[in-house]
């Protein structure tokens, strides 16, 4: 039972609080982010988009709401992305590079 709780608050604390913090600073391209910030808002975002897919579609609204939320999320992880591969000590640019961008984003933080 302690171990449940346990892993609630983490999730609750740590996770959600990255995940939020990567909208709350959607227009942010300066500073750093994390490894934990910008793992845990990849992973939750591809999971939220999987779990509403199906939804929107029974609902008849993908085609309107889904491309609003694609926006918003890709805006993001390009801010957050842009942020972490600083912290990583690389230019943020190099985001922009399709699959080198997770290679460079996994790697650990910039000694200071």
């Amino acid at each position: 039972m302690q171990l449940v709780q346990l892993t609630y608050v983490y999730l609750n604390n740590n996770i959600m609080k990255n995940y939020l913090l990567a909208f709350k600073n959607i227009l942010n391209f300066k500073g750093e982010a994390s490894n934990s910030e910008f793992w845990n808002y990849f992973i939750i975002n591809i999971l939220v988009s999987v779990l509403i897919t199906y939804p929107l579609m029974k609902l008849d609204i993908y085609d309107y709401v889904y491309p609003v939320y694609s926006t918003i999320t890709t805006i993001t992880l390009v801010s957050l992305g842009f942020r972490r591969l600083k912290n990583a000590g690389f230019s943020g640019w190099f985001f922009l590079i399709p699959f080198a961008n997770l290679i460079l984003a996994s790697l650990p933080e910039k000694e200071k």
